[in-house]
C-alpha cells in the first residue's frame, strides 16, 4: 500500500510540473473535428439507437483522467450533456478548466480526485459514456484493474467507454529508453530534449511521434515515475475481468468483423509487427439496458440513416479531409452528399450497396438506427 501511494504521488508531482497537454490556451477545435466524441452519434453506432435532443440532457459523461485538455472539445462535441471531468493533477485540472471557460463551454464540472476513488463519487449504472484515454496503464497494478472495474460498475448498462492503453510491442524502445534514462538519474527535460536533437537512435524513436512536439509531451514519454505496457491478451483479460466487452478495435487497418481484428493483433503481435497502442469502445457484458428505455422508430427490419450531427454546419468547408478515428482512411467530406443525410431518412431510399454510403458509416459521417430512445437511457 505504501508503494503504491508513493507511485500515485509521483504521478501526480508529475502531472503537477507537466501538465498535458500543454496546448495554447487560445487554441481553438473546430466542431466537425470533434465528430468521434458526439454521445449522439456513438449511441447510433453501437447501439442502433437514436438519443433525442431532449433525452441528451439527461445524459452523463465521465472523462477519467482528463488532462489539461480534453473536457473542451468533448464538452464541444456533446453541448447538451453532463460532463464530469476527474484528474488528480491541480494544474491539469486547472488549465482544463481554463480552456473550457475560454472557449464557452460551462457544462462540465470538474473534480481533482485519483480514479482509484472515483466510485465513492457517483451512484453504479450513472454515466452514459465514459472516456478513459491513455490512462490506466500510468495507475499502478493491481489498482489499474481495480479502476477498470470500478468504471464498469459507474457505466450505464446500455453505456459506452472508451479506452487506450499502451501496448507492449509498440512502447518496448520508448519503455527501454525510459528505464535507462531512470537508471542514469537523467531527469531533466532540458538535457533529454538535447540528447534526442543529438542522438539518431532517439530521434528515431520520436520520429512522426505527435508528443514529441511539445515538452510536457516529451516528459510524458521520458519521464513519467510509472508505465506499464500491456499485450493484447493481457488487455483481453483485463476487459474480461472487468464484465466489459468489445465492441469495436479503432486500431488503424482494423478489420470490420471484431473476431477478425482480434486475430490480425494476435498475429502482428507474434509477428513482432505490432506498431500502435490497444483503442477500441467497449460495454458492459449483456448490457441491454432497461427494455423500457428504448421504443421501436419502426420495424427493426428497417434502418435510418442520418448525418453526424458534429458535420452539418453550413461553414464546413467543402473536401476537407478530417483525421481518422475509426482505424480506416477518411474520404475527403462530399458536402453534397452529405447534406442530404441532414435530416433522419429511411435507408431504403438509397442504394444500401453504394460504396460512400459504405465508407461514410464506417468512417462516422453517417450513422444508422433502427430505434429511437423514448424513455428511461438507463
Amino acid at each position: 500500500m505504501h508503494t503504491f501511494l508513493s507511485d500515485i504521488k509521483n504521478v501526480k508531482n508529475h502531472y503537477e510540473q507537466f501538465p498535458y497537454p500543454k496546448y495554447p490556451l487560445f487554441a481553438s477545435v473546430p466542431k466537425e473535428h470533434t465528430y468521434a466524441l458526439n454521445l449522439q452519434s456513438l449511441w447510433a453506432r453501437y447501439r442502433q439507437t437514436w438519443i433525442s435532443n431532449q433525452h441528451l440532457k439527461r445524459t452523463n459523461i465521465l472523462l477519467a483522467g482528463s488532462g489539461s485538455f480534453s473536457p473542451y472539445p468533448t464538452a464541444i462535441a456533446n453541448s447538451q450533456s453532463r460532463i464530469y471531468a476527474i484528474d488528480l493533477s491541480k494544474k491539469n485540472l486547472f488549465r482544463a478548466k481554463l480552456h473550457s471557460s475560454l472557449h464557452g463551454c460551462f457544462n462540465i464540472r470538474f473534480f481533482e480526485e485519483s480514479l482509484t476513488n472515483i466510485c465513492k463519487h457517483f451512484p453504479a449504472n450513472f454515466f452514459h459514456f465514459i472516456d478513459c484515454y491513455g490512462v490506466l496503464h500510468h495507475i499502478p497494478s493491481p489498482q489499474n484493474m481495480q479502476v477498470l472495474s470500478g468504471l464498469s460498475q459507474l457505466l450505464a448498462p446500455q453505456g459506452l467507454i472508451r479506452l487506450m492503453i499502451y501496448s507492449k510491442a509498440a512502447r518496448a524502445r520508448i519503455e527501454s529508453a525510459r528505464r535507462a534514462f531512470k537508471a542514469l538519474k537523467i531527469n531533466n527535460l532540458n538535457t533529454i530534449k538535447h540528447m534526442l536533437r543529438r542522438s539518431s537512435t532517439l530521434a528515431e524513436l520520436v520520429e512522426n511521434n505527435f508528443e514529441a512536439t511539445f515538452d510536457s509531451g516529451i516528459a510524458d514519454m521520458f519521464l513519467h515515475p510509472y508505465s506499464k505496457t500491456f499485450t493484447f491478451d493481457e488487455l483481453l483479460e483485463m476487459l474480461y475481468q472487468a464484465e466489459l466487452t468489445p465492441l469495436e478495435f479503432l486500431h488503424p487497418g482494423r478489420e470490420a468483423c471484431l473476431l477478425q481484428e482480434i486475430k490480425r493483433v494476435r498475429l502482428l503481435e507474434k509477428q513482432k509487427k505490432l506498431n500502435f497502442n490497444f483503442t477500441l469502445f467497449a460495454s458492459k457484458k449483456n448490457g441491454m439496458g432497461n427494455s423500457d428505455a428504448v421504443a421501436a422508430f419502426t420495424s427493426k427490419r428497417n434502418f435510418f440513416v442520418t448525418s453526424n450531427p458534429m458535420l452539418r454546419s453550413p461553414w464546413i468547408k467543402d473536401h476537407l479531409l478530417l483525421p481518422g478515428k475509426f482505424g480506416i482512411k477518411n474520404p475527403a467530406l462530399d458536402k453534397k452528399f452529405l447534406s442530404s443525410f441532414h435530416r433522419i431518412r429511411d435507408i431504403r431510399d438509397y442504394d444500401s450497396s453504394s460504396p460512400q454510403l459504405k465508407l461514410y458509416l464506417d468512417c462516422h459521417f453517417l450513422v444508422k438506427f433502427h430505434q429511437i430512445v423514448t424513455g428511461d437511457l438507463l
